[in-house]
């Protein structure tokens, strides 16, 4: 991540009361997840490669959430706290099942194949979203019908 290229790079200073923050932007957590629930200023999501239920307390994002909607993107720890960044890619919610089929086959692999899976997800939501005239079946799909 550019953070942590900020860290490691010797051309730029950091102020020590800083560190902390740019140390856990460079250390963020990039996953796909599914929206459970709001309480209060509390939003409650499910990481699909784990299962694990994270707490975003006092969350400025709460607005544009569904239970059908799996998104991708990227949570920080901020106080100990888990925040969202300002970054996520909603993906339709006829795509889940392929989506769902597709995190079961790397879900038990290394992050590398999580990242390769996700990243190629991107880019089919991107392109069902660039090419309105096809039908969605032909973007998410492991099939050649559409080249990323």
């Amino acid at each position: 991540p550019p953070a942590s290229y900020f860290l490691a790079s010797s051309r730029y200073q950091i102020e020590e009361a800083d560190r902390a923050f740019y140390e856990n932007m460079a250390n963020c957590r990039h996953g796909l997840f599914e929206f459970q629930k709001i309480r209060g200023d509390d939003v409650f999501i499910r990481d699909l490669f784990t299962g694990e239920k994270i707490l975003i307390q006092k969350s400025p994002i709460q607005i544009g959430f569904s239970r059908e909607e799996i998104f991708d993107a990227r949570l920080f720890l901020d106080d100990g706290k888990y925040q969202f960044t300002r970054a996520f890619a909603f993906h339709p919610v006829d795509a889940t099942d392929y989506i769902l089929d597709e995190i079961k086959k790397v879900e038990r692999a290394d992050f590398v194949l999580q990242d390769i899976l996700m990243l190629r997800l991107l880019k089919m939501r991107y392109k069902y979203e660039q090419y309105r005239h096809l039908k969605l079946e032909d973007v998410y799909t492991n099939e050649r019908k559409v080249r990323f």
